[in-house]
């Protein structure tokens, strides 16, 4: 680089905000140039040798955006191993044509205890980024059982198409079995208490407000029913007992605006052309949920409002590992006309099995629900092998120490307060190349319905190559 420095400014004041988050900005001709413009500004004539460097560099990028540099490059996340088809899906991307697939797994398709007995579903989503960076997103879900004989499914589609603000309008339509708590327990996760049939439409539309601060609206309608008329599997009920019966309420329409804010302060980004990219921010992520039942709109039959707001955070300490917290409340300010399937859900805990920790209890009991207010409080830390390898014989071994908290807050429950804590070994190992993760972990906790305890839980999770990330 040789710079030609003129008209200097000694002592510039410069206007507020002149410096912010903008951390490159590319112009959106600045890719389409020919080397006669670039010549007619630049103050300095280059060397036959320059020139040469400036030919070799356009080269070598023109082939690294050729079609078939990105193919080769696209082949190694295109490639397909038995665990795609079991475990982690079907992806496929063509970087040269902006386009993405994903096809969700064999474990993810199969319903053994579906509703009415075995179902199969097939779902996935396709996504395509055009030249002036339009976004077009596409995800669809069709679902089949056999004792029944019914089909159920849902589709939705959306649009970005203003990229520098990520404004996008996204439709969804569908009739469905869907889920009064959406994150059960395992002992309640196929109980037929916790189903109910909608047939929905609804309309989102985002955008990023300022710098780091998201906004979306959402108007949802639904029609709900409860699962009558329908031949069910025996061995639910075997299994579940009472708590396999339907949740037995009058059909109702409901009507009900969404509007949910994200705030990452002091995000970082870069322009390039008409898109812009976002880096991220080390400061926690801020967040507000408002939820309005319309009553008589479209014959709406709810009435309610509900303010929820939280913070989260993910930490990275380099060698000493990682960590993430987050802190979420909420509460129904009117509750006029308000079902139980709109109450806030706490999934209960499994006997054993190790459950994601920031969104879930582990000794807290049954699946508990809020009507009118609740704390959370979730977080969790894991070492990634800093002390065992310090250790030679265990450093091969990869193994880690994780631990963590939680903490619930339900007034109205006679006012239930909980609090766990929990620490353990992880050991992380791969099988050809999908990376798995498995954990016994010792938890303890007190609340003022049962006596303190301490028991032990197992934990297994999978690495997800399509969001590169663990689940917790």
């Amino acid at each position: 680089t040789r710079v030609d420095h003129s008209a200097y400014q000694v002592n510039t004041t410069f206007p507020p905000r002149f410096f912010n988050n903008e951390v490159k900005k590319y112009d959106v001709l600045a890719f389409n140039r020919d080397t006669t413009w670039w010549d007619s500004l630049r103050p300095i004539t280059l060397k036959t040798t320059e020139l040469a460097y400036i030919q070799k560099s356009d080269s070598v990028r023109q082939y690294l955006e050729s079609e078939s540099y990105l193919d080769s490059a696209d082949a190694e996340y295109n490639k397909l191993d038995i665990w795609n088809f079991l475990l982690t899906g079907i992806g496929h991307r063509n970087r040269f044509h902006r386009t993405e697939y994903y096809i969700a797994p064999l474990i993810a398709q199969m319903n053994f205890a579906g509703i009415g007995g075995y179902r199969h579903t097939l779902h996935g989503s396709f996504s395509k980024e055009f030249a002036n960076n339009y976004l077009l997103e596409t995800n669809g879900m069709v679902d089949y059982g056999f004792t029944n004989k019914d089909v159920k499914g849902k589709v939705g589609a959306g649009l970005t198409y203003m990229p520098l603000r990520f404004v996008r309008t996204f439709i969804d339509v569908g009739d469905y079995y869907d889920v009064i708590n959406t994150y059960p327990s395992l002992g309640t996760l196929f109980s037929r208490a916790n189903f109910v049939r909608a047939r929905t439409f609804s309309i989102a539309q985002r955008m990023e407000i300022v710098n780091g601060l998201f906004g979306e609206l959402t108007l949802d309608y639904s029609k709900l029913d409860p699962l009558t008329n329908l031949q069910m599997d025996r061995w639910t009920q075997v299994l579940y007992g009472e708590l396999n019966q339907p949740t037995d309420f009058q059909p109702y329409k409901k009507a009900e605006i969404r509007l949910e804010f994200k705030y990452r302060p002091m995000q970082k980004y870069i322009i390039k052309g008409n898109k812009k990219i976002i880096i991220g921010s080390k400061y926690p992520e801020l967040s507000m949920l408002y939820r309005k039942g319309l009553n008589g709109i479209f014959k709406s039959e709810v009435n309610f409002d509900y303010l929820e707001t939280g913070i989260k955070h993910e930490l990275q300490f380099g060698t000493l590992g990682y960590g993430s917290w987050s802190v979420l409340g909420g509460a129904f300010m009117n509750k006029k006309s308000l079902r139980v399937i709109e109450y806030k859900y706490f999934r209960g805990s499994d006997v054993g099995i190790f459950s994601s920790p920031l969104n879930s209890f582990q000794l807290l009991g049954p699946t508990l629900s809020a009507s009118e207010s609740y704390l959370r409080m979730n977080g969790i830390y894991h070492d990634q092998g800093f002390i065992f390898n310090k250790i030679p014989i265990l450093r091969k071994c990869r193994l880690g120490l994780a631990g963590g908290a939680g903490y619930l807050a339900i007034p109205e429950q006679d006012n239930f307060h909980h609090a766990e804590m929990f620490a353990g070994v992880e050991w992380i190992f791969r099988i050809k190349k999908q990376l798995f993760r498995a954990g016994i972990y010792g938890v303890t906790a007190d609340n003022t319905i049962a006596l303190p305890s301490l028991t032990w839980k197992f934990g297994f999770t999978f690495f997800d190559e399509y969001k590169r990330r663990w689940s917790y």
